[in-house]
């Protein structure tokens, strides 16, 4: 099994991760974020190769954040939504997932990055436009494993 959480800076993932991760003694995997265009060009199988292993595991962070911040932050996004269909169905064949969606109001979630100093999106318009992405992914009609909305307002 899987738990994968997502959403937007600010809205509290690392610290629901390391709570569930303290309460069920199972480990936190954070999947970087592509710097070179081959890692870039290698996102989907490295995601394949996550979804495969059967352990027990909690992600800070999923290929649902390269769909919303890929397209504001490079133009592209190097997984679409029929690959995130093959790694949803490959998470279910290899012990089964579930997505918690971290989400809060943009205004508090903008002031908890600002208040640690996050320094890559510098514009309150971008961080909306990520929040709105993240909303519009969870409502999606493919997806594949349930997602739990958490809200941390």
């Amino acid at each position: 099994m899987k738990i994968i959480i997502d959403g937007p800076d600010g809205t509290g993932k690392t610290t629901l991760a390391k709570e569930l991760s303290i309460q069920l003694d199972w480990p936190i995997k954070h999947l970087g974020v592509p710097k070179t265009k081959e890692e870039k060009l290698g996102m989907f199988d490295m995601y394949i190769e996550e979804a495969s292993k059967a352990e027990h595991a909690i992600y800070d962070r999923w290929a649902y954040s390269e769909m919303v911040y890929g397209p504001l932050m490079r133009r592209a996004s190097y997984i679409d939504a029929l690959q995130m269909q093959f790694i949803e169905r490959t998470l279910l064949t290899n012990g089964g997932a579930i997505w918690l969606y971290c989400t809060c109001e943009p205004t508090t979630s903008w002031k908890r990055a600002q208040t640690r100093g996050e320094e890559y999106i510098t514009d309150y318009t971008v961080h909306e436009a990520i929040h709105s992405g993240f909303n519009k992914l969870a409502k999606v009609y493919w997806r594949i494993i349930p997602m739990v909305p958490y809200g941390t307002d």
